[in-house]
C-alpha cells in the first residue's frame, strides 16, 4: 500500500496510522533524549535517527491533515444556511454571509490552517411578498466549497443558502 493510499482511508485507517506515526515519534525522541542525558552529543547515526524522526512527524502532519479536511467538510455540509431577503441586495451579500459562517465553524473546531474557497454555483433573489401572494417566493444562494490543508483537498457537494422573502405587509 502506497503513501498515496492514505487520501482515501477511512476514518478507522487514518486514527490507526495517527497512532503509529505518533508512537514512532515517541520512541524517537524518548532515544534521543536519552543519548542526550548520557553522551551529550549526537553520532552520525543518531542524527540519522533525528532525520527520520522529522519524516515521520510530517507524514502525521500529512494524516492529521487528512482528517481536518474531512472534520471541517463534515461541519461544513452539516449546517442550514439562511439569510432574509433584506439583508440580500444581491449574491454578493450571501457570499459574505457564507464566509462568516465557514471561517466560525473552522474557528470553532480550532482547525485554523484549514483554508477554504467559496465557487458560486447560482443564485436566484428571493421574491417580496404582495397582496397576491403574501408569503414571497424564497431565494437561494447555490455554492460548494473547497478545503485544502497541506497534501489534502477537497470540495462539498452543491450547498445552498435559503434567502427567506419578506413577507407582505399591508400598510
Amino acid at each position: 500500500m502506497g503513501w498515496e493510499d492514505a487520501l482515501t482511508y477511512n476514518s478507522d485507517k487514518i486514527a490507526a496510522t495517527k497512532a503509529n506515526l505518533t508512537e514512532v515519534s515517541t520512541l524517537i525522541n524518548n532515544r534521543v533524549k536519552f543519548i542526550n542525558r548520557t553522551r551529550g552529543r549526537l553520532t552520525l547515526e543518531e542524527q540519522e535517527l533525528l532525520l527520520i524522526k522529522d519524516k515521520v512527524d510530517n507524514r502525521l502532519a500529512d494524516v492529521q491533515s487528512i482528517l481536518d479536511v474531512a472534520t471541517v467538510k463534515t461541519a461544513i455540509a452539516g449546517e442550514t444556511y439562511e439569510m432574509d431577503q433584506t439583508d440580500v441586495a444581491d449574491g454578493d451579500e450571501a457570499e459574505a454571509s457564507i464566509i462568516a459562517a465557514i471561517a466560525a465553524i473552522i474557528d470553532e473546531l480550532e482547525l485554523n490552517d484549514v483554508s477554504y474557497e467559496i465557487e458560486k454555483v447560482s443564485y436566484t433573489p428571493a421574491i417580496a411578498g404582495t397582496e397576491g401572494d403574501a408569503d414571497g417566493t424564497d431565494g437561494s444562494f447555490e455554492f460548494k466549497v473547497k478545503l485544502t490543508k497541506r497534501i489534502k483537498e477537497d470540495e462539498t457537494d452543491t450547498l445552498t443558502m435559503t434567502i427567506k422573502a419578506t413577507p407582505y405587509s399591508a400598510g
